[in-house]
């Protein structure tokens, strides 16, 4: 057989990690892939992290499509990574996913107010996710007398726990469920987030520092303040991000945490600014400026 050059090589490696995201096994792979056993191994062994994800990817699968159960899904989960994987391999292999009435009122609310982009995205999905996907999802409207929403939510699961699977992020709410025997999936969430705004060329980050009505990014380095054009990001760096919404300014303070394309960064503070009080109580002088340099130039 001819030696596979490495543009092959990488190529194959990419073909791998698309069947993985469906298989349960390397046989599986193999099938949609064309590629021997022998090749698969070939090509994992010659970048490992890429490996242990696929491993991690099939055993995941394995889980979901063993399960014959529906999963009733906290809110907490839209902030975890690879959220959106994780909602699609459960569509992929059949189950339903469980939208409580509390859990839809509760993405609703993070859609409108989280200063995350990324969590307000994903809140977003799968709301949308589940309007135009009925045979994937069911709604269903619960008991919300109980003082704790999270409490109702496990009650619901607890009067169920033959036919659902919880999925949550949140500790207290996973322990309370495992204390009445529902099978219970946790997953940890991870303090970093990925900066939307920002992007890679040649293995650098960069981020665009905005000036414009609607937001302003300003980046400090060094304690040099960077506010126009491209500017490279480095460990250490915070950026400062204002976005003006309808009734108020969005303001959150990020800290670069590494330079990878995503989990870049980790939120230092964040706070919805309404009015000339609410600019006062920011907690130091830097914020102060900030957001006064963006209000004067918005209103210009």
């Amino acid at each position: 057989m001819t030696k596979r050059t490495n543009a092959q090589i990488n190529s194959d490696i990419m073909r791998i990690v698309r069947a993985s995201e469906t298989s349960c096994t390397y046989k599986e792979i193999e099938e949609k892939t064309g590629l021997s056993y022998q090749m698969i191994k070939t090509s994992l062994s010659s970048n490992l992290s890429v490996s242990k994800q696929v491993q991690k990817t099939l055993k995941e699968n394995k889980e979901f499509k063993g399960n014959m159960k529906n999963y009733v899904m906290d809110t907490s989960i839209v902030g975890i990574e690879n959220f959106r994987n994780i909602i699609e391999k459960i569509c992929n292999f059949k189950s339903k996913i469980i939208l409580t009435s509390i859990t839809i009122s509760e993405l609703d609310k993070i859609n409108k107010t989280n200063p995350s982009e990324e969590v307000r995205s994903n809140a977003r999905y799968i709301l949308n996710l589940a309007l135009n996907n009925p045979n994937s999802f069911k709604t269903v409207l619960i008991n919300e007398s109980l003082e704790c929403p999270d409490d109702c939510i496990v009650e619901y699961c607890n009067i169920n726990k033959q036919y659902v699977i919880l999925l949550t992020a949140d500790k207290a709410m996973a322990l309370k469920a495992r204390m009445r025997d529902i099978e219970t999936k946790y997953f940890e969430i991870s303090s970093l987030r990925t900066l939307l705004l920002s992007y890679q060329k040649d293995d650098k980050l960069f981020i665009n520092a905005l000036n414009t009505r609607s937001q302003l990014i300003y980046v400090y380095s060094n304690g040099i303040e960077y506010k126009n054009g491209d500017v490279e990001l480095s460990i250490g760096d915070d950026v400062f991000i204002a976005t003006r919404k309808r009734e108020y300014i969005s303001f959150i303070h990020f800290r670069i945490k590494n330079t990878n394309a995503r989990n870049n960064v980790e939120s230092i503070f964040h706070s919805r600014i309404c009015n000339e009080l609410d600019i006062n109580h920011l907690p130091n002088s830097l914020y102060k400026y900030f957001i006064k340099d963006f209000m004067s130039f918005s209103n210009n």
